[in-house]
């Protein structure tokens, strides 16, 4: 994804960006993509 710092606060930017959007949907589709919504953070964050 890029390397120092800019590379950094893109990676950063990217997993917020998920988290969020993850965060959006309702548990059944959450529950599609095999997730609960307890996990989201670990999933995204590692």
């Amino acid at each position: 994804m890029g390397s120092g710092l800019f590379g950094q606060v893109k990676a950063y930017l990217a997993r917020r960006k998920a988290e969020r959007q993850l965060g959006q949907l309702d548990d059944r589709l959450l529950a599609d993509i095999g997730l609960k919504r307890s996990e989201i953070s670990k999933k995204v964050w590692g």
